[in-house]
C-alpha cells in the first residue's frame, strides 16, 4: 500500500487540494497524502491565503466557509483614520455613518465616521456613546460618502514569504504526482523536495526560485491574469525535473522537483486553472517554451534572492495586476 507521500509512514486517508482551497477551486489529489501532513500544510496556507485577500476578494473566491476573505482596509475622514474589515466592497456604500459630538474640553465640535458591517457599527456606537453620552449621531449623506477615501494595501513581500515558497513547491509536487502516480515519488531522489516542503529545508541549489526571464514569462502572456498556470518541462539533455507555477499568472516559479530524472523524450505539459469554476483544462502547446537552457538547466538568475527577485520586478508585477484588475472589471461591466 502506498504511504504518505511526505512522511512515507502513514495512511493516505484524506484529499489534498493541489490549489490551496483559498486560493480559489482546483484539482485535488487523493491517495497520496496522510492526514496530519495535510493538516499541518493547512497552516503554512492559511499565511499565503490572508496576504493574498485583495486578489482573491476581487475574484470573488471564496474558502471552506464560502465567504469570500476579508479585506483590510483604511478609511480616510478628514483628519480620522480608522482600519476596518469588509468582505464586499460594494457593502460600504450602504454602511456609512457619520456623528457629531463634543470630544474636547473647549467643547469644539468634531465630524467623524465609523466604517464597517453593521454589527461592527452598532459595537463601535455603544462604546462610543458609554464613553461620551452626549453624543448626537446623524446618518451619513451620500454626498458626504465622497469625502472618505479608502486605501487597501498590497504588499508584494508575500511572494517571497518562505511559506509561500513552500506552497508553491506543493503545488508543483502534487500536480507532478496526479500526472503520474504516488509511486512515482516514493524514491530518495524526491527528499530534497520532500524535505523543503515539509520543514522548509534548502538543499544547496536553488529548488525554488521566482522567473525573471522575460522570455519565459512573456510565452504565458495569453494566459489571463486569474487563472493559475503549471507548465512541465523535461528536456533528455538535463537530469532536472522542472515544474513551472504561476500563482494567478502574476508570479511565476520555478521549481526543481529533482535532479535525477531521467527521461528518454522531451516533454513539455501545460495546464490551466480557472480558480473561480475549477475548470482544468490543458491547452496544445504550439510554440516551444525553450526548456533546455531556459528552463530545465539552473540559471544564474535563478540563484538571485527572492526579495532581490520581487524588488527587481516590482514595477512589472504591479502595472501587470493593475492591468489584470482592469480587464476583468472591464468584463463585468
Amino acid at each position: 500500500m502506498i504511504k504518505c507521500v511526505y512522511c512515507q509512514n502513514q495512511e493516505t486517508d484524506s484529499e489534498s487540494h493541489i490549489i490551496p482551497e483559498g486560493l480559489g477551486t482546483g484539482p485535488t489529489l487523493l491517495g497520496a497524502v496522510g492526514r496530519s501532513c495535510n493538516n499541518d500544510f493547512g497552516k503554512v496556507e492559511q499565511v499565503i491565503i490572508k496576504a493574498l485577500a485583495p486578489i482573491t476578494n476581487f475574484l470573488q473566491l471564496t474558502g471552506k466557509r464560502g465567504k469570500r476573505p476579508a479585506l483590510e482596509l483604511e478609511a480616510d475622514f478628514g483628519d480620522v483614520k480608522q482600519r476596518i474589515k469588509v468582505r464586499n466592497p460594494q457593502d460600504l456604500k450602504q454602511r456609512l455613518f457619520s456623528y457629531k459630538t463634543a470630544i474636547s474640553s473647549d467643547g469644539k465640535k468634531k465630524k467623524i465616521a465609523f466604517i464597517g458591517p453593521i454589527d461592527q457599527l452598532e459595537e463601535a456606537r455603544k462604546s462610543y456613546s458609554e464613553k461620551y453620552p452626549n453624543t448626537t449621531w446623524e446618518d451619513m449623506q451620500s454626498s458626504d460618502i465622497s469625502d472618505v477615501a479608502f486605501y487597501l494595501h498590497f504588499d508584494f513581500a508575500i511572494f517571497y514569504n518562505p511559506f509561500c515558497m513552500r506552497a508553491v513547491a506543493k503545488i508543483a509536487f502534487e500536480w507532478w504526482i496526479k500526472q503520474r502516480s504516488p509511486g512515482v515519488v516514493q524514491g530518495n531522489e524526491y527528499d530534497a523536495i520532500r524535505n523543503f516542503i515539509k520543514a522548509g529545508e534548502f538543499p544547496n541549489y536553488p529548488i525554488v526560485s521566482i522567473v525573471q526571464d522575460r522570455t519565459i514569462i512573456n510565452a504565458f502572456g495569453p494566459i489571463p491574469f486569474g487563472i493559475h498556470t503549471l507548465f512541465c518541462s523535461i528536456d533528455p539533455h538535463s537530469s532536472n525535473l522542472v515544474i513551472l507555477v504561476g500563482l494567478f499568472s502574476l508570479v511565476f516559479y520555478k521549481v526543481i522537483l529533482t535532479k535525477r530524472h531521467t527521461a528518454l523524450a522531451k516533454i513539455e505539459q501545460l495546464a490551466t486553472v480557472n480558480p473561480q469554476t475549477g475548470q482544468y483544462y490543458e491547452p496544445i502547446i504550439r510554440l516551444s517554451l525553450r526548456s533546455g537552457p531556459y528552463i530545465s538547466k539552473i540559471e544564474k538568475a535563478d540563484c538571485i534572492d527572492p526579495l532581490k527577485a520581487i524588488q527587481n520586478m516590482k514595477p512589472f508585477l504591479l502595472n501587470r495586476l493593475n492591468n489584470g484588475f482592469e480587464a476583468i472589471r472591464a468584463q463585468s461591466t
